[in-house]
Formats: structure tokens, sequence, C-alpha cells
């Protein structure tokens, strides 16, 4: 079942869940999808490895009871519980920003950078936190830096794929609204 009207996803979601899991295509949002390659989750496909960094699941692959206290103590009831996956969500996307804060990635938002393709790439916070969820934080740092020194080293095939996803993620979502938690107003919190 898809969350209450109030509850629904802002367009970045909306974009984030149509890509990830085909979220607004699908009859249950997206809510109940399961990659059994990767072993993402739900609307957002959370990688266990994202679960484990944002304290829902243990070293082992166990649901913590933080991620109890939302409803979820198992594979099987995160997927039925879209308020739980908004939530984790919620959490992987602070823990986005203070990473990609951290790295100085957030510091070039406003500006553009010259792709891959050379074309126009514009850093928005929309596309930098986008681009953390798919190939995370660390490898948008590393796409900046290699394009930012004018991208004459050759890339293996791996960083070239990665790079391309980090791209990808700041073109589609350049235009969507988002504001991260250090720019927000005490009431917008």
């Amino acid at each position: 079942p898809a969350p209450p009207a109030a509850e629904r996803p802002a367009p970045f979601r909306q974009l984030i869940a149509r890509l990830e899991s085909g979220g607004p295509a699908r009859p249950d949002g997206g809510y109940g999808a399961r990659n059994p390659a990767s072993g993402a989750l739900g609307r957002y496909q959370m990688l266990p490895v994202a679960l484990r960094d944002i304290g829902w699941q243990d070293a082992a692959g166990g649901w913590t009871p933080l991620a109890a206290g939302h409803g979820a103590r198992s594979e099987a009831e995160f997927l039925a519980a879209p308020a739980a996956q908004e939530a984790a969500m919620s959490a992987f996307l602070r823990r986005a920003e203070v990473q990609l804060g951290r790295n100085g990635s957030l510091a070039r938002t406003g500006g553009s950078i010259g792709g891959l393709d050379g074309a126009p790439v514009p850093l928005t916070d929309a596309g930098l936190v986008a681009a953390a969820h798919r190939s995370g934080a660390q490898s948008v740092a590393r796409y900046l830096a290699f394009v930012g020194n004018g991208a004459e080293t050759p890339l293996s095939a791996a960083d070239r794929n990665t790079f391309a996803a980090v791209e990808r993620r700041l073109r589609q979502f350049a235009e969507l609204p988002y504001q991260v938690a250090s720019r927000r107003g005490p009431r917008e919190a």
C-alpha cells in the first residue's frame, strides 16, 4: 500500500523511485521491489550496505532495534512498510548530505563542470545527493576531482561506468528542488 497523500514523496524522491524501482509505475509504488542480484530493497532500492550505514542492519545483516522501531524487523516487514522505507531514505539522505559536505562536494553547488563528454554538467544539491544515493559520496568526490583536473588520466572501465552514473544523476536531477540541511532555515529542518 502507498503512504497517505500527506506523506507522499516530493519530486526528488519520486524520480529516485522511478529510476530505482519503477516506483510510480508499479501498483505498489515500488515499495515491494527487491533486486535478488544486489539485495537492494524497496522503492529506493536500499542496499544492505546503506541499511548498515544508517544503523538499520547489523554487520551480519540482522535488523536492528532502530529498524524495528519503524516496523522493520525483517526484509518482508521492510518491503511491506512504506513509512519505514521513507524513514530509511530520510536517514540515508541526511547521511549522504553529511558525507558530501565533509568531502567538499557540496561546496561546488551552484556551478557547473565539464562532463566526460565535454558538455557542461550543473552542480546542484539535488544532483549531488542523487548521485551519492546511486554511487556513493566518495564516488561523487572522485568524479568531481577527475573532471575538475581536466580528465586527462585514463580511466578503468569500472571508474568510467561509475563516473558516467554520477554524471547521469547530476544531469537528471539538476532541475529538481532540493536543499541540503546545512542550507535550510530553522523552520525547514
